[in-house]
């Protein structure tokens, strides 16, 4: 049996229970809009927005018992239901608690990044040209459409403030990628897509240094996650600096589904 979960009321809090934590310093907003829920050496973070989910953070001194009792409240306890949670997510080396405790969705992995250092200069940096979230907005949802169909960019929806882009001899956009905004404020790295026979010459190297660069102008520290899968983006995002706070497996619960709460029987 596990405790009854108590809400954690403050971001300060949270931000103390957690050791000063990247994530929530820069991904969670302050004043604290959403429900934070702690049990015994873990805290669950609601995560609003199209992923609606609970993000979970194990405390310092935490482990894989502390994570599954949690998981266990939140189930058990209503919490789920109660605020209509679409999704889980939990730091990888915890993924194979969510198949044990619940019926789930396809989902993915992922990892939140962030840095507070200027990049190095990178070549192609100089090729690099403003484009418009309206004006581009076809422009860009193709060169996404054709060779990065999960990214994440949303041209035209007011959702990214900048965008830098790459265009080859004639002009055809190549390379872009943009910065939005967190919740919590912080800049956000977003849509980087490279046209598929030019990866590897440098211009996703030059897009991210180039937006990292704004971002860092902007307030001091870039964010961005990328999918887990991705090792050259990795690689390259390393050598810009920037450092991995977590590397998250994310899994939907069924929608609307009134066995939401139901553990997963094998």
């Amino acid at each position: 049996m596990t405790g009854a979960l108590r809400p954690v009321p403050s971001h300060a809090e949270l931000l103390d229970l957690t050791g000063e934590d990247p994530y929530v310093r820069l991904g969670i907003p302050d004043p604290l809009p959403t429900t934070a829920l702690l049990g015994t050496r873990a805290v669950a973070v609601e995560r609003h927005g199209w992923r609606h989910g609970f993000v979970v953070l194990p405390l310092s001194g935490g482990g894989v018992h502390d994570v599954a009792n949690l998981l266990v409240a939140l189930r058990d306890e209503g919490h789920l239901c109660e605020r209509g949670v679409r999704s889980l997510t939990v730091p990888q080396p915890y993924a194979a608690l969510l198949p044990r405790l619940f019926e789930l969705g396809p989902g993915g992995d992922w990892e939140w990044m962030w840095t507070t250092e200027p990049p190095q200069p990178v070549p192609g940096e100089e090729r690099l040209v403003p484009l418009d979230d309206d004006l581009h907005a076809r422009e860009l949802e193709g060169l996404s459409r054709a060779h990065s169909p999960r990214g994440e960019g949303d041209p035209g929806s007011g959702t990214t403030l900048h965008w830098l882009g790459v265009r080859d001899a004639r002009g055809a956009l190549v390379a872009a990628g943009g910065l939005q905004r967190l919740a919590s404020g912080a800049p956000h790295l977003a849509g980087i897509v490279v046209a598929t026979p030019l990866r590897g010459a440098g211009l996703g190297a030059a897009v991210s240094a180039g937006l990292t660069r704004l971002a860092l102008t902007d307030s001091g520290v870039s964010t961005l996650g990328m999918y887990s899968d991705n090792a050259s983006a990795r690689r390259l995002y390393r050598r810009l600096g920037y450092r991995t706070a977590y590397a998250w497996s994310s899994r939907r619960l069924p929608a609307a589904s009134p066995d939401i709460t139901r553990p997963h029987r094998r």
